[in-house]
Order: structure tokens, then C-alpha cells, then sequence
């Protein structure tokens, strides 16, 4: 009812559109009829991804499947999430489309929800070392590392031998995200440097995904090296925003950069030169893809019909749909970015950012 083709689509078997139940009945944070799904996000700060593209992909996904349901935003507070799952299984949800806070909190709520026989899926974020989900619906962490690492290397060979020096910034070293990211990037890098084309010349994982995080890890690193930094393999826009100020701050030259996000300003660095590429993940198909799934889940349909493929996540095997996201450069940013309405051109080049978009 609700999914469309679009690039980076799922390798996965999609489940079939769904049946329509009962009438639509949106409720939000308040009693569900019985047999209902509860989606739950971890915020919805103004111009978050979470408020822009996620929540209302699922509203009009859930809407026209007709299936009761109510949609949940913690406010980025993991007991407010705890708490709001609990509402939901008591007032009569079936199925939670979980999207947690933070490792510990997706932990409890699975298991307070298996306690409870209501079946989750794990949205975006794999939940490790607990007990399984029924489900992982989200965007391949590996591949976009590789993705990261094969969209930079040639333009990496091409640099004078004495910039072939490359620096690691993926982001927290406890955060699970993070290691599948660089897992995937040192996956598609370690040749060249195992041949001696390149040299890694620091490995500083951040103490979060800020900028200011970015900034000082970066520095760091560029105190403790002594040649010269030509590519920097960011995991978010904003570390690499972080880098961007450090070599600002010591008038140092730009370096080859990547991101991941595709955020307003990661997009605006990239039409201004100081960061090569981005990923862009279509949240929109995410939650259209998670919504089926979950309406197949409250019919009765077995988890075996969505997916072959599994991830482990240190506790098991999990079933997963995966997406696959696409990197955005200068060359197809209006052709992915800009075509899919995930951002405009008025948003990237407002005020005295005009001047990037020319014509």
C-alpha cells in the first residue's frame, strides 16, 4: 500500500503490501485498541530526521494499511522510552517498531516486551548483545563504510605521494554503529595500505558524533602525527564539520572527507569544497519498509516470508532487511538528494549560502 521503487531498495525479500484491517485510528501516546503497533522513536527535535521524514513516511504507511497505531517520541530520554513501550504493550500494542534511545534502553524494552509476547522490530539501530528482536530493518552499516572507502580511494591514489597519508575518524568506540562502519571502511581501504600506497597516519575514534567531538579528536591526532594529512574518513557530517574547523583554525588546506547523514550542512560543505562526499539513507523507504513488515507481523505473517538474510548481534542470528546507502557527491547531488525532495535547493543555499548553488 505504501512502497514505491526508489534507489537503495532493500536485497531483501519486501513483504507483500497488507491487508487492510480495521479503520485507521491514530493514537498518539495514549491507549491503543487491542492488536495494534506502537512505533517508537528516539526524538523529534525540530528539523530532525526523526521529525522530518521518519514519522510522517510511517503516518501515511500506517494510514493507508489501515491498522490502528500510535507513534512515540522519547525526547531522547531512555526511561521516557522505557515507560512509553510499557504503555504500549499494556494499553493492547502487538507489535513495537523500536528505534531506542540508546543500547541500554533497547535491551530492557526487548525484554520487557518478550516477557509481555509483544514482537519487536528493531528500526535503524541493531540493539547488540541481547536477545533478539524478531526483526532488523535498517541500512547496511558495513557496506556504507565500504562505501565510504571506495568512494574516496581513487581519488586518494590520485594524491601526490606526500598527502597519501590518511586519517580514521569513525566516530564513538563504543558505539555499535560506529564499529560496523569501520569495519566496512577498513574492509575496503586495507589493501592500500597494505601495499604501502597509502599510509593511516591516525586512527582517533570521537567521544561522540559531534562536531565539537570531531574537532578535538582530530586535533589530537594531527598533534601526535608528524606528515601530512591528505583524506579523512569521517562516519558522520558532523565529525567531518569538525575536521573542517581544526584545519580552518591552523590554516592548513582542505583534505579529501567523507560524512554520512546528508545533512544541510555536510551537503553545503560539499558545493563549497571542504568535504568530498556524504551518504544519503532514504528514511522515507526505511520507515515505508519497516511499516510493512509490521502490519505483516500483527496478520500473523511469519518473519521467514520478509528476509533470508540475518545479522548477528553478539547475542544471535537476527533477521534483516537491508537497505543499501548511496553515496552523494558534487557530480549527483540534485539527482539523489535534491530529486527525492529529501532536501531542496532553497533549504542548502538559503541566506549567505546563496552563492553555492549558482544557477
Amino acid at each position: 500500500a505504501c512502497r514505491s521503487p526508489a534507489a537503495g531498495a532493500p536485497d531483501a525479500v519486501t513483504p507483500a503490501s497488507p491487508a487492510r484491517t480495521a479503520a485507521p485510528a491514530e493514537v498518539e501516546q495514549s491507549a491503543l485498541p487491542a492488536g495494534s503497533i506502537a512505533v517508537l522513536l528516539p526524538g523529534e527535535a525540530s528539523g530532525s530526521r526523526w521529525a522530518a521524514h521518519d514519522r510522517p513516511a510511517f503516518e501515511t504507511c500506517l494510514d493507508a494499511a489501515g491498522a490502528p497505531y500510535a507513534i512515540y517520541s522519547a525526547a531522547d530520554d531512555a526511561a521516557a522510552q522505557r515507560a512509553q513501550a510499557a504503555e504500549a504493550a499494556a494499553g493492547g500494542a502487538k507489535v513495537l517498531v523500536l528505534a531506542p534511545v540508546d543500547d541500554t534502553a533497547g535491551a530492557a524494552i526487548l525484554a520487557e516486551a518478550r516477557a509481555a509476547g509483544v514482537k519487536v522490530i528493531a528500526y535503524d539501530r541493531l540493539i547488540p548483545d541481547a536477545p533478539g528482536a524478531e526483526l532488523y530493518v535498517a541500512f547496511d552499516d558495513v557496506a556504507a563504510g565500504r562505501l565510504m572507502g571506495e568512494t574516496l580511494s581513487p581519488l586518494a591514489n590520485a594524491l601526490p605521494s606526500r598527502r597519501r597519508n590518511v586519517a580514521l575518524l569513525p566516530g564513538p568506540a563504543a558505539d555499535s554503529r560506529a564499529v560496523r562502519l569501520r569495519e566496512g571502511l577498513l574492509a575496503a581501504i586495507q589493501p592500500s595500505l597494505d601495499n604501502g600506497r597509502w599510509v593511516l597516519a591516525g586512527d582517533a575514534p570521537a567521544a561522540d558524533w559531534s562536531a565539537e567531538a570531531g574537532a578535538a579528536a582530530f586535533a589530537e591526532l594531527l598533534d601526535r602525527s608528524a606528515v601530512e594529512i591528505g583524506a579523512v574518513f569521517a562516519a558522520g557530517d558532523a565529525l567531518a564539520a569538525g575536521v573542517n574547523e581544526v584545519l580552518r583554525a591552523r590554516g592548513l588546506a582542505p583534505v579529501l572527507l567523507s560524512g554520512d547523514g546528508a545533512s544541510v550542512a555536510g551537503l553545503r560543505a560539499i558545493l563549497s569544497g571542504e568535504q568530498t562526499m556524504t551518504l544519503y539513507r532514504p528514511y522515507r523507504l526505511l520507515a515505508e519498509t519497516a511499516c510493512q513488515a509490521a502490519v505483516a507481523m500483527l496478520n500473523g505473517d511469519e518473519v521467514v516470508s520478509f528476509t533470508t538474510l540475518t545479522v548477528n548481534n553478539g547475542a544471535g542470528e537476527i533477521p534483516f532487511i537491508r537497505l543499501m546507502p548511496i553515496a552523494v557527491t558534487r557530480d549527483n547531488l540534485a539527482q539523489t538528494i535534491i530529486a527525492d525532495g529529501f532536501h531542496t535547493w532553497e533549504e542548502i543555499c538559503a541566506g549567505e549560502y546563496a552563492g553555492l548553488c549558482g544557477e
